[in-house]
């Protein structure tokens, strides 16, 4: 195998790569996916192409603010749609 064909750096990355691998897998805290991370992101990718209609700054600005107090709210475990 040539040292610099592709499939010699993806196995080299990961040889080097192996200690770190070994430490994520004995954490059981850690997890493997990203999807709560994607969810709280999605909000304001929402959010930032429904502002993209606001016919006024002020009602841009508006709108904005709700949303602020929205997502404060259900970072602070109340749910503002009761």
């Amino acid at each position: 195998m040539l040292p610099e064909s592709l499939l010699c750096i993806v196995l080299s990355y990961a040889l080097d790569q192996w200690g770190r691998a070994i430490h994520y897998w004995g954490d059981r805290r850690l997890n493997i996916d990203n999807n709560s991370s994607k969810r709280a992101i999605k909000l304001i990718v929402m959010g930032r192409n429904a502002w993209l209609f606001s016919k006024t700054a002020n009602g841009a600005n508006a709108s904005a603010t709700l949303y602020s107090i929205i997502v404060a709210a259900e970072a602070n475990g109340l749910v503002p749609n009761d």
